[in-house]
């Protein structure tokens, strides 16, 4: 069975799609819904990306970033079917409840290994290093034209899910898809430069904090760091900056899973990221907690202080402190 050609038949049998980006958007869900949203929209089809939340003011450079709406922007009666774009679960897509969204089709695309499979129909790849990849594969084996914008989006996509082409998920074929969007007339330079060196000043200072606050276990193998959100505005900065953080952590030699908790804009709620080194399977915690992701990578979003959330982690984790 060619599952990309059933997908793309799919797709084109739709005139009119909401695809639908992740809660919590980052450029994996973002690059690969415009860059959908694009392929069909040259193909003579309406297409419109939906989210919950905000596009963060780090991904604002994408092609079609200010075009993206939030779910009350849209009714169920005006699409055809919706696409799920690397939503490892239901909740992920976070619709509103008991709004007649579920009665359309579902086509869900995405590279979690644990996704439950709630699309009517279902493409989903844990082997891609991003759902962007995934999307890149369909686009040149379906023979589509593929535009700097739409290229530009593609390689957001897989350079941010695999943080430059730097983790344990990126193979040799992610690098070939990767050289085959920047052919289609990428400034890799300037890309490169939005995506991984475009810092205000506020976020180097919550990096500095962050080095200096952060905790070790007693043998130096798990790191975490609690983010309240009155340090979040102390240093003027956003969700997505404080995601970022648990990278620098697990950047420590010896550390083989970092943690970071951080106060969402939710109050009461807490969002926990993983990250893991070697055998360690972070998805195995986050599962724990509701949540889900990858082995290396993985992300729950739990009610309690973040003092308790803290607490249960390294409970979970089996390492106490220092």
């Amino acid at each position: 069975m060619n599952r990309e050609k059933d997908v793309a038949d799919h797709l084109l049998a739709h005139r009119r799609l909401l695809i639908i980006a992740h809660a919590g958007p980052d450029g994996d869900t973002l690059g690969s819904a415009l860059a959908l949203s694009g392929l069909l929209a040259q193909m003579g089809h309406e297409a419109q990306v939906v989210c919950h939340d905000h596009v963060p003011p780090t991904l604002n450079f994408l092609p079609g970033a200010d075009r993206v709406v939030s779910w009350n922007r849209v009714r169920p009666d005006e699409w055809e079917g919706l696409v799920a774009v690397d939503c490892g679960s239901p909740s992920r897509m976070a619709w509103p409840k008991d709004s007649g969204w579920e009665r359309l089709s579902l086509l869900n695309i995405d590279h979690h290994a644990h996704n439950p499979e709630f699309g009517t129909v279902n493409w989903i790849d844990a082997n891609a290093a991003a759902t962007g990849e995934m999307i890149t594969r369909l686009a040149f084996g379906s023979g589509w034209p593929i535009t700097p914008e739409i290229a530009m989006c593609l390689y957001t996509a897989i350079s941010t899910d695999t943080l430059s082409f730097r983790q344990v998920n990126t193979t040799s074929q992610t690098l070939a898809w990767a050289a085959q969007l920047a052919d289609r007339g990428l400034n890799l330079a300037s890309l490169n430069q939005l995506l991984w060196e475009h810092q205000k000043a506020g976020e180097v200072r919550l990096l500095g904090w962050a080095l200096s606050h952060m905790n070790l276990s007693r043998d130096h193998r798990v790191a975490w760091l609690e983010v309240t959100r009155a340090i979040m505005d102390a240093f003027g900065v956003h969700d997505a900056t404080v995601d970022t953080l648990v990278h620098h952590l697990r950047a420590i030699d010896s550390v083989q899973v970092a943690v970071v908790t951080k106060e969402m804009d939710r109050p009461g709620w807490v969002k926990i990221s993983w990250r893991g080194k070697q055998d360690i399977d972070v998805s195995q915690y986050a599962i724990q907690f509701g949540g889900g992701g990858h082995r290396y990578a993985a992300a729950a979003q739990v009610a309690g202080s973040i003092t308790e959330v803290t607490r249960q982690v390294l409970q979970v984790i089996g390492v106490g402190p220092a």
